[in-house]
Order: structure tokens, then C-alpha cells, then sequence
């Protein structure tokens, strides 16, 4: 962990009570092996192999938070420690995984690149800190480091945080919901297919705003939108079976046509089948819950979490709509859908891409 890095640290129980370091190993700028200790309650994280490990116990007997929201916690422990035995896990293998891939194709990495340079850009930004939750190896990472003068990134995951920090990136193991950092420290906050790994994402946007800098911008992306009610229900039935036979007779193609990495994919859920309920609770608004994410009702959670200049976007695979190459039926199933519903085409899209001020 670089030295700077205390500064902006407080304790996840406390969030603002500053941290007090106890050094054992250390280079010139960074602590290799150590303590954070916390200055009001007393609560010790260690700092191993240069990363700090931050998230609270599971008891949390003195954060009034915890006490107060016991059932949402409880719920929330149970799918975030889903999430760590999965990740660490999958660690070894996980940018190979055939469900990420797509990411790291160059069409999305130019995307990515491009929405972090603009928000380091944007007018009262000063560029100094940038926050990467559930950074995983770093994907959206490097990008933070490359435009702001600080980047940091959290996961809870401590396998995937080490290739993080092999790859020379600040990390720290923490959870979402208890984040370790000082009030208005961030310029820019990411998350990344992250808020349907989450059990209650209305917490974490409030989280977000404690510690985004007035004016700073939250970047979300690539979670699953949920698929909207249609006002015809015997005609939405009748198009689903359509198309679905199609795809049987293979006379519908993939409507993706984004580049596909070059980089050897692998399927880990098919090589380990004894954790697919594991995986199944990770991924808990994809395959606990009904599929996906609701836009309005993460735009009404945003606004009530202090947000303003709220935008929600659908994309398919990092395409918006005028971008995907469509065949005559592929067309013919979005006009259908677009006249059964008073939704715009959006709606109909697979993920959601959100920016958001405070």
C-alpha cells in the first residue's frame, strides 16, 4: 500500500475516524506488511503482502448502520461472502472466462477508455482521486490510473486483488457497503458489473455519494437491465415463441456482433459444476433474483441518494442500437416489441450504462 493512501483512509465502521499505521515491513513510498488501527473505536485491519484488509466482521456489534439495517446486513453478508468463495476461486481464470471476455475485446476497451478520460475531463473535476469498486484484476483500473492523478480500487476478493496488484495497481479488500475512505475524497467512481453482485445496491449509491466529492460523477455499467412488463401479454408470449423457434431452426443469428477476443476462453462454471449455487447467489439480480436491473428504479434510488443529472442508457454488448448490425428479423422482433410497449428501445436492450453527478 502507498503511504499516501492513509490520508484518504478511515475505518468502515467509524467512516470518518482517521487510521493510525503500525509499520513491520516497508519499502521507500509503500507499506509491505503492517496494522491500520483505527483512532475511535480501536479496530485493526492488517496490511498484508502490500494490501489492506478492510472488510469489517460479520458481528459489527458498534456501527449503528448495521444494527439498524440488521436484516438488509445479514442478507447482504450472506451474497457478498457468495461472492468472495466464488472470485477467489475463479481468480486464475476469470479474464479468460467466456462471460467476461467480451470486456476485454477492443471495441469495449476503446469505450471504456473513452467514458473515464471524458469524466476526468468534465468541468470542477480536478482529477486527483478515482475509485474502482469491485476492481477485480483491474480492468476498469488501469484506465482510473492512466487519467487521475490517484486511482484505488476495492474488491472483496483477495485472490482477485493480488493480480491486481502484481500488475502494479493500489487495491485494498473491502466491502461495497462499509467503504473505507474519508467523506468527499473522489473525483470519479466506477462500478463496474458490480451492482448485481449486490444484494441492496440503494446502500451502496449511498455510500457512493458520502464519499464522491460534490460535483464528482459515479460511472456504472454492464448490469443485466430487467426486461419490461409489455401492456400485451398474449402477443409478447406469441413473439417470444417466434423468435425462439427461429433461434432453434438457427435462422436467427447472435444478435451480437461485437469482436470477440482473440484471448483463449474457458467456461469455469462447466469445469466446476459443484459451485453453481455458489455462483447462482454471487450473481444474486441475475439468477437469485427475477433477471436484471430495473432503470427507474435505480434512477429513483439515485436521486434519493443525493444524485442529480441522472443518465441510464441500454446497450447491447457496449452497442446502443444504431450500432448493431440487425437482420430483417432481428428488426422485425425490436418494431414488435417497441409497438407492444410505451418503452423506448432502450429499454429492450441487455445491460445498462449509468452517469451520475452528485
Amino acid at each position: 500500500m502507498k503511504k499516501y493512501i492513509i490520508d484518504v483512509l478511515a475505518c468502515p465502521l467509524c467512516l470518518s475516524s482517521s487510521l493510525k499505521p503500525a509499520i513491520y515491513t516497508q519499502s521507500e513510498n509503500e507499506i509491505i506488511e503492517g496494522i491500520l488501527k483505527c483512532s475511535h473505536c480501536g479496530e485493526e485491519y492488517p496490511i498484508k503482502e502490500k494490501i489492506p484488509r478492510m472488510i469489517p466482521s460479520d458481528s459489527l456489534e458498534s456501527n449503528d448502520f448495521a444494527i439498524e439495517k440488521k436484516d438488509i446486513i445479514k442478507k447482504h453478508q450472506q451474497v457478498r461472502n457468495a461472492n468472495i468463495t466464488y472470485h477467489d476461486i475463479a481468480a486464475d481464470t476469470y479474464d479468460e472466462d467466456e462471460a467476461e471476455s467480451v470486456h476485454q475485446n477492443k471495441f469495449n476497451q476503446d469505450r471504456i477508455e473513452k467514458i473515464i478520460k471524458d469524466l476526468s475531463q468534465r468541468d470542477g473535476n480536478d482529477n486527483s482521486f478515482f475509485l474502482d469498486i469491485g476492481c477485480g484484476t483491474g480492468n476498469i483500473l488501469k484506465f482510473g490510473e492512466k487519467y487521475f492523478q490517484h486511482a484505488v480500487g476495492i474488491d472483496v476478493s483477495i485472490n482477485m486483488l493480488k493480480l491486481a496488484n502484481k500488475r502494479g495497481m493500489e487495491v485494498i479488500q473491502a466491502d461495497s457497503l462499509f467503504l473505507p475512505f474519508k467523506p468527499n475524497t473522489f473525483d470519479a467512481v466506477s462500478i463496474f458489473s458490480v451492482l448485481h453482485h449486490i444484494y441492496d445496491y440503494s446502500s451502496i449509491f449511498v455510500q457512493i455519494g458520502r464519499v464522491l466529492k460534490k460535483g464528482g460523477f459515479l460511472y456504472s455499467d454492464w448490469d443485466l437491465q430487467k426486461t419490461p412488463e409489455m401492456e400485451d401479454k398474449f402477443s409478447l408470449r406469441l413473439c417470444c415463441f417466434i423468435f425462439s423457434a427461429l433461434k432453434k431452426l438457427k435462422l436467427h443469428r447472435n444478435i451480437s456482433d461485437t469482436e470477440i477476443s482473440k484471448i483463449e476462453q474457458v467456461d469455469f462454471r462447466k469445469d466446476h459444476p459443484e459451485i453453481k449455487e455458489l455462483y447462482n447467489l454471487a450473481e444474486y439480480h441475475e439468477k437469485s433474483e427475477k433477471r436484471g436491473l430495473d432503470p427507474s428504479l435505480i434512477q429513483t434510488k439515485l436521486f434519493k441518494a443525493g444524485f442529480r443529472n441522472v443518465s441510464i442508457k441500454g446497450h447491447w454488448q457496449g452497442k446502443s442500437f444504431k450500432e448493431l448490425k440487425l437482420d430483417l428479423l432481428q428488426r422485425l422482433e425490436f418494431k414488435l416489441k417497441s409497438k407492444l410497449s410505451k418503452n423506448i428501445i432502450d429499454r429492450f436492450m441487455e445491460n445498462l450504462m449509468i452517469i451520475a453527478q452528485k
